[in-house]
């Protein structure tokens, strides 16, 4: 009984093991680039993450220096605000794969608008101009924003 005990939990190790290369080697294919751009003191940068070169992860992050305004006076309700306005400037909506966090810190006040698009309607796609999000690649993300003067790592 004790044999197959230890042969049944080798045998689960090696199965654990070998499932977990496969997903090393999936996470291997995973690459994300963020690239800013500055205008005015505001700064924005733009996140995409990829699997094999196509986009399935979208941030978009303005950070605004408070210029002295106390990070406490950022209320909960201005950080709502802030949410709104920054997903109607986009023309998104919360939800369907789209969330938002605001955040103070550091003397800024950031807005970072994420979309997952797997999860994303097809409008949160139209809008960010990857309706067909399985040839969204990366690497033309890449170019586009480097096009616009922005700086890519």
């Amino acid at each position: 009984m004790k044999k197959l005990m230890v042969l049944l939990c080798a045998g689960m190790l090696l199965a654990g093991c070998g499932s977990k290369k496969e997903e090393a080697k999936t996470e291997e294919n995973r690459e994300s680039k963020v690239c800013t751009m500055e205008q005015s003191g505001i700064k924005m940068e733009l996140g995409a993450s990829a699997l094999n070169d196509i986009i399935d992860k979208v941030d978009v992050k303005v950070i605004v220096p408070l210029q002295g305004v106390s990070e406490s006076a950022v209320t909960d309700t201005l950080k709502a605000q802030m949410e709104e306005a920054a997903l109607k400037q986009i023309g998104l909506s919360k939800g369907d794969g789209v969330d938002v966090e605001t955040e103070a810190k550091d003397g800024n006040l950031s807005v970072k608008v994420t979309i997952d698009m797997n999860k994303a309607s097809a409008e949160a796609k139209k809008v960010l101009n990857l309706e067909d999000a399985k040839e969204s690649k990366l690497s033309d993300f890449v170019k586009a924003a480097e096009a616009t003067g922005a700086s890519c790592k």
